[in-house]
């Protein structure tokens, strides 16, 4: 029993890996930035050349600062192009819309490359995170295999938007919402807050699915106190 369990959790450790190296393959790659992802191009570009937050051409002149978009996101990202800087004023948007030079096409697979490294994080900490609830080592190899497969996530590799890293956040979010209210440490608190934090200046929207969160842990918690007072009783 002890030998078939080892093989499983091999056979899952295996193919999450393989799945993993294969999504590197298939979705980092110059694609052309359409719709919503312009805009946190454009926020990227202005934070990376200008230090500014604006929807304005970072080759302009004047900028004009606006909150249409969440900033994290964006922000990060520019972190990693302040090397490029020089060089990114010298090309207009439309080359890393639609890649129209080796550099544009570079710097859209750094931006994609980053967003690989965020869906790998999230396949670890849930594999760390459903470990922790259950102690299975396959359900949690599993669980990375069945989040690794999900075309809306992977999608989100090849694009620049940010319900990948905020995906990051909110499952951290979760987990530390239901240790808080199952054990009520200051560890958890603490985390709590930060990731809740975070989370406004990545993808406010996701804030109400934070409420969702504390509602059902606080049901959960509820309903586990009285199930013990009725034990005792």
């Amino acid at each position: 029993m002890k030998n078939l369990n080892k093989n499983k959790n091999l056979i899952f450790f295996i193919t999450l890996f393989f799945i993993i190296i294969m999504n590197y393959f298939n979705f980092i790659g110059f694609k052309e930035i359409k719709d919503d992802p312009i805009d946190y191009l454009k926020y990227t570009l202005n934070f990376a050349v200008n230090n500014t937050q604006s929807l304005s051409s970072h080759q302009g002149e004047e900028f004009y600062f606006d909150d249409d978009r969440s900033i994290g996101y964006s922000y990060i990202n520019s972190l990693f192009l302040k090397s490029n800087r020089e060089q990114i004023k010298t090309k207009s948007l439309d080359c890393f819309l639609k890649g129209e030079d080796q550099f544009c096409k570079k710097i859209i697979i750094k931006l994609q490359k980053i967003n690989f490294f965020y869906y790998f994080i999230i396949c670890i900490s849930i594999i760390l995170i459903t470990h922790k609830l259950t102690e299975k080592i396959s359900i949690s190899f599993l669980s990375g295999i069945l989040f690794s497969i999900n075309t809306f996530f992977l999608s989100s590799i090849s694009f620049l938007n940010p319900e990948i890293v905020s995906t990051f956040l909110v499952l951290w979010l979760g987990y530390f919402s239901y240790t808080f209210f199952k054990t009520s440490n200051k560890f958890s608190i603490f985390f709590l807050i930060i990731t809740s934090a975070a989370l406004y200046f990545f993808k406010p929207v996701f804030i109400f699915y934070f409420l969702f969160l504390i509602l059902t842990s606080i049901i959960f918690n509820f309903r586990k106190k009285k199930k013990r007072n009725n034990y005792m009783k």
